[in-house]
């Protein structure tokens, strides 16, 4: 079960009214993007090939993208507003469906993918984008 602080946000529930309430959030997917590095490059007039200076690693993207579900409009709008809350340009600790961990992240954006739908339940398609700042 993936986490963002220790709290279920893009976690699978069931929509049974137990523990969170009639909320659902899942299925969903987190795609852990490539570590990436910097790098300075000199040429110099008369001499072969360059000179490069390796300037360490950079920030990694993260994308999290599924859909959220409750039995209630009132309670999909809480867990929007809960999961919008944390674009506060904050680190969080983010933990996927593995149990691999991923500290130092900022989430950048919270986006609906969809409109609210509405059949035994209502639901929102959503996409986030994180930064993951060090690792």
């Amino acid at each position: 079960m993936s986490s963002f602080d220790g709290k279920d946000l893009f976690g699978a529930s069931d929509l049974s009214g137990e523990g969170m309430g009639a909320i659902a959030a899942g299925p969903h997917v987190i795609r852990i993007g490539s570590p990436q590095r910097r790098q300075v490059h000199f040429a110099f007039a008369g001499s072969d090939g360059e000179r490069s200076i390796d300037l360490g690693r950079r920030a990694r993207p993260i994308v999290i993208e599924g859909r959220i579900a409750a039995v209630a409009k009132n309670d999909l709008l809480d867990r929007i507003a809960a999961i919008a809350g944390y674009a506060d340009g904050s680190t969080h600790l983010l933990v996927d469906n593995h149990a691999r961990s991923f500290a130092n992240c900022r989430l950048d954006s919270f986006e609906a993918t969809s409109g609210i739908e509405r059949g035994d339940y209502y639901s929102l398609a959503y996409r986030c984008e994180l930064t993951q700042l060090a690792y």
